[in-house]
């Protein structure tokens, strides 16, 4: 049985009630001005939110003695960082990475994609498990597509705005997809792993694609966790054998686990790179972007 929370016990903590509770709210005439927005703001799901009495939608009011110099700074907090984000865009390459889960025209992301900033900003973006068929293509306005699919469950596909010096190297087997992307100032490899890839058969394309003097970056999902390092071959393959950097260090998945990797080889660690997570609603990973400064 759900446990019934009763609302007047988090007004002043301010305490998010956990999903799976009972949150019930008394609803009253006449409400201080913010309480019912305090109320409502608590649960993290709608659907464990419960209101007796009669609902009145008027009685949600923002107090604007405290709320709208508050809104005042955060609009100012707000633009600069927009403004800040702007000027280290504006001096970085930008490529991101999505598990996407599905591009598949029936139930598939393409239109989430196409509508989210951080991705369509990029100047290369991979996108793992596309469910893609062999023949398979979906594109976005501005970017040259190329893919490794590999039907559902599995596949990986990549996009740039760049110009690329070479027609891209793709791979595409039962239990991993990549793509080998190679530009002017560095190379880009994207991955999709299943849990059980076949490491040699993969490391055979890596090693004949990778060159120590070229700043490249491997990245994608790995589905093995980096944080449980010694059950991961694929990092200990690439650090310790390859010299390369594991870049992320949080978790990137709704689990909790951080199956989702980007690499830099020293030369592209010396050319100055960042990285950034950024959520998506319509996937249950994260969406990675590593910067490389522009030289």
């Amino acid at each position: 049985m759900l446990n019934s929370i009763n609302v007047q016990n988090y007004f002043s903590q301010g305490t998010t009630v956990k999903a799976g509770c009972n949150y019930k709210i008394h609803w009253c005439e006449n409400m201080q001005d913010g309480m019912a927005y305090v109320m409502l703001g608590r649960p993290e799901r709608l659907e464990d939110l419960f209101i007796s009495e009669d609902y009145d939608p008027s009685q949600i009011k923002c107090d604007v003695t405290y709320s709208l110099p508050e809104s005042k700074r955060l609009d100012k907090v707000y633009d600069e960082a927009i403004q800040l984000k702007k000027e280290k865009r504006d001096k970085c390459w930008k490529i991101s990475y999505l598990n996407v889960q599905s591009m598949k025209s029936a139930n598939g992301h393409r239109e989430d994609v196409a509508m989210d900033d951080v991705i369509m900003d990029a100047d290369m973006f991979g996108l793992g498990e596309t469910w893609l068929g062999e023949d398979n293509e979906v594109n976005f306005e501005g970017f040259d597509g190329y893919f490794a699919n590999f039907g559902t469950g599995k596949g990986v596909a990549g996009y740039s705005k760049l110009k690329l010096i070479a027609q891209p190297e793709i791979v595409s087997t039962e239990t991993y997809s990549a793509i080998f992307l190679k530009t002017g100032e560095f190379h880009i490899i994207f991955l999709y792993l299943s849990s059980n890839f076949k490491a040699d058969e993969l490391f055979n394309h890596l090693d004949v694609w990778i060159e120590k003097d070229v700043p490249t970056a491997v990245i994608g999902d790995i589905n093995q966790d980096i944080t449980q390092y010694k059950k991961s071959s694929f990092a200990r393959k690439m650090i310790t054998t390859r010299g390369f950097h594991q870049m992320i260090d949080k978790p990137t998945c709704d689990t909790g686990s951080l199956i989702d990797h980007i690499y830099v080889n020293d030369a592209m660690e010396d050319q100055g790179v960042s990285t950034e997570i950024d959520a998506a609603y319509y996937s249950d990973h994260d969406i990675m972007s590593l910067n490389i400064l522009k030289q």
